[in-house]
């Protein structure tokens, strides 16, 4: 090997090294500022959905597990909770045992599935045995993703479990989210 090609070989490997420091950096401040856009992505979702969806949700069922409200005024709050919210369309409050469960949904979205040919009940009830398979004590589900072809929509449903108290018997509140 000539001392022409030794000198080319020594500057080709000595100008690779600041590349490759370079492009090590580079990735590693690449796969950080990712792993930071995730993070704030990820919890941009979570507020979402528990500022949107959790936290009204949460309020009508506490007032649904208030004691000293009657079935009027129950449904009452249950219609006038989801008037102002577009995405909750209907709020359903199931009982274990019983044999339709209690529904309200938004009047203008139910005319919208009825205009498309969907019976806006059976499209927007869970039925018990859905609930009762995805129903747990203490915790919230984010359940059952469904398309509904007939309007081109797609549901997913909110449940809450109720404290046994209040029915005397097992209960919970589901929503469905367009």
């Amino acid at each position: 090997m000539s001392l022409r090609t030794k000198l080319l070989m020594f500057s080709i490997i000595l100008a690779m090294i600041p590349l490759g420091i370079a492009g090590r950096s580079m990735i590693s401040i690449t796969r950080d500022e990712l792993i930071s856009v995730a993070n704030q992505v990820a919890q941009e979702i979570e507020d979402f959905y528990e500022f949107t969806w959790i936290t009204p949700l949460t309020l009508v069922k506490n007032a649904v597990e208030n004691e000293n409200l009657g079935i009027e005024a129950t449904m009452s709050l249950m219609t006038e909770g989801i008037k102002d919210l577009n995405d909750i369309v209907a709020l359903q409050i199931s009982v274990a045992g019983g044999h339709e469960p209690l529904l309200v949904t938004q009047g203008t979205f139910s005319n919208r599935l009825s205009a498309d040919g969907a019976d806006p009940t059976e499209v927007l009830k869970l039925t018990a045995a859905e609930v009762d398979s995805f129903k747990q004590s203490g915790k919230i589900f984010v359940v059952d993703l469904r398309y509904v072809e007939a309007s081109d929509l797609w549901f997913m449903s909110i449940l809450m479990p109720l404290k046994d108290e209040t029915f005397g018997i097992p209960a919970a509140l589901s929503a469905r989210i367009n």
